[in-house]
């Protein structure tokens, strides 16, 4: 799987940026909410949390933003799985899990219905990925620094370092996101040294979930995207942390003696 491991953005000097969650094939739903805040298209850019393709209809729309000078994603599981089921190497196996999880639209079907065969703009849309989609992004802005990975973050933020190796846990692993679903502000917060904030998709829920600078923001299945600025971003980690604090036990307690 040829994509970049990371992608650094200098900050925006002549708009705003902003996040968005998985957008799962829902195209016209996000042209819509960018409309209607007015978004920018030569000025403003807006950087996704992975995720882009599969479930709903509209795809290959989706995966052309990657094409266009203001928008910018890092690879999800969906587009693992699309890139993995589309490879030479690819298995029957691994045709039928990407079919199974929304990926229908990437194949004509053959022999009955038997077996399934990458479309000529599916492998366009593959072409989109490959080129312009990185494992994580960092992101620079008037407040500091934002990192996005789709699943789950390194402890320590790479910045501009491409060495470091990437884990499946960063477009699959779901446990931090559950802890911090279950028990908010109570959940031990875990920080991310090296960036002020970091965004995540991959795990829906009706609003945006917090816990140390982690944020999750994948909102979709239940409404409108979350879609907020970096600066906002980083406002919401900072208070959260301070959130955090109110909820750590101090050692002068006389039940911690």
């Amino acid at each position: 799987m040829a994509i970049k491991q990371h992608q650094h953005f200098e900050k925006n000097r002549h708009g705003r940026d902003y996040l968005i969650g998985d957008l799962h094939g829902r195209h016209i739903r996000l042209m819509s909410q960018l409309k209607a805040m007015r978004f920018d298209f030569k000025k403003d850019r807006l950087f996704a949390v992975g995720d882009l393709v599969d479930r709903y209809d509209e795809n290959l729309d989706c995966a052309k933003l990657l094409d266009e000078p203001w928008f910018f994603s890092v690879i999800g599981n969906h587009e693992q799985m699309f890139l993995k089921a589309t490879s030479k190497e690819a298995t029957e196996y691994d045709i039928a899990i990407h079919v199974q999880n929304g990926g229908w639209w990437a194949y004509e079907s053959t022999d009955g219905g038997s077996s399934f065969t990458p479309t000529a703009d599916a492998m366009t849309a593959r072409k989109a990925i490959e080129e312009n989609c990185s494992q994580l992004m960092t992101i620079e802005s008037d407040s500091g620094s934002v990192g996005v990975v789709h699943a789950d973050a390194p402890d320590v933020w790479p910045g501009n370092d491409t060495s470091f190796a990437f884990n499946d846990d960063y477009v699959w692993n779901r446990n931090r996101f559950i802890k911090a679903k279950k028990f908010g502000a109570h959940t031990p917060a875990h920080c991310v040294s090296g960036v002020d904030a970091v965004v995540h998709g991959h795990n829906p829920s009706v609003e945006f979930v917090q816990n140390g600078n982690h944020l999750w923001i994948d909102t979709g299945n239940y409404g409108s995207f979350c879609i907020m600025t970096t600066d906002e971003a980083i406002g919401h980690a900072k208070r959260q942390m301070l959130a955090h604090k109110k909820f750590e036990p101090s050692n002068a307690s006389p039940w911690m003696q």
